[in-house]
């Protein structure tokens, strides 16, 4: 990507969205920031708007005002493995990942093909699937809303990218994780348990095994992505195995605590995948390879909570 660039991310202060907004600044880009909902924490140096991106007049507009180059779309309602998703969060999820991300790639085609956007979707559209590992063309075999919210952006992305003639690239992204993950998610939820005055860990499922990537590993791989003169759907991983119970055992040895694990067997359904993502076609075509283990990705945590 040349240098000052006008980059738009939607979902700028999200998890990936600070990481990634942080990165491109570094590289003397100009960052533009959508969000829906006032009161965010701003990032430095970065613009923030705020309006809903369901307004196709209003994302029109926009993109027409700015001049923007690059799009990352990252906009989701994800939640942890221990919420249950609900009828408005469903609701949330089709339209963001179908009617808004359908009204950037309509202005694309119609006014400005010069314009690139990335998608990201999740490896969820496979967390029904028992196969493994999985690659670009594996099938979608999913058991969450959630998983086909992400699926259905997918296929409209690749749709607009071979019909449309525009660059849209689809990163299917593995578990990610940095310290602005959510208080619910794995690592946060074993951290707060293990320091709790309780004398027993609650886990899902301890043997179930996810395919972990540090949130900077996968912003580096998005960023390559877009320098591409060709866009393409690629999976976003380390394509290594982790179990729940290996990530429990190593920040328990960390923490220097150990307690009894219980299996909340409640919240135990569709945790049974095993979600292992080749990333051959990725690190062939943009010389990307993950440079942070389950060690450094652990260590980001207790720097945080010291």
């Amino acid at each position: 990507m040349i240098k000052k660039k006008k980059v738009l991310i939607i979902g700028g202060l999200g998890q990936v969205g600070k990481e990634l907004t942080k990165f491109l600044l570094k590289k003397g880009n100009k960052v533009h920031v959508i969000t829906n909902k006032k009161g965010r924490e701003k990032i430095k140096n970065s613009t923030i708007s705020i309006f809903d991106i369901l307004n196709k007049k209003k994302v029109y507009k926009f993109l027409k005002k700015n001049k923007i180059n690059y799009i990352y779309f990252l906009a989701s309602h994800n939640i942890s493995s221990t919420e249950s998703e609900t009828e408005v969060l469903n609701d949330k999820n089709i339209k963001t990942n179908v009617i808004s991300l359908t009204n950037f790639l309509n202005y694309i085609y119609k006014h400005n093909r010069k314009i690139k956007l990335f998608y990201s979707s999740s490896s969820h559209i496979f967390n029904n699937q028992f196969r493994y590992p999985q690659r670009e063309n594996t099938k979608a075999k999913f058991s969450s809303f959630y998983g086909l919210a992400k699926f259905l952006g997918k296929e409209i992305c690749e749709f607009y990218r071979n019909e449309k003639r525009i660059f849209c690239s689809v990163g299917i992204m593995y578990t990610n994780v940095s310290i602005n993950i959510g208080k619910n998610f794995l690592i946060k939820t074993i951290i707060s348990q293990l320091k709790s005055k309780k004398k027993f860990v609650k886990l899902n499922n301890p043997n179930a095994k996810i395919d972990i990537i540090s949130t900077k590993d996968a912003v580096k791989a998005m960023y390559k992505i877009m320098q591409l003169e060709k866009s393409d759907t690629f999976i976003i991983s380390r394509n290594k195995f982790i179990s729940i119970k290996q990530i429990y055992n190593q920040i328990s040895k960390k923490m220097g605590i150990n307690k009894k694990i219980l299996i909340n067997f409640k919240k135990n359904k569709n945790n049974d995948s095993y979600l292992l993502g080749d990333n051959k076609k990725i690190k062939k075509m943009t010389k990307w390879k993950p440079k942070d283990n389950l060690n450094d990705i652990i260590d980001l945590f207790f720097k945080n909570e010291r």
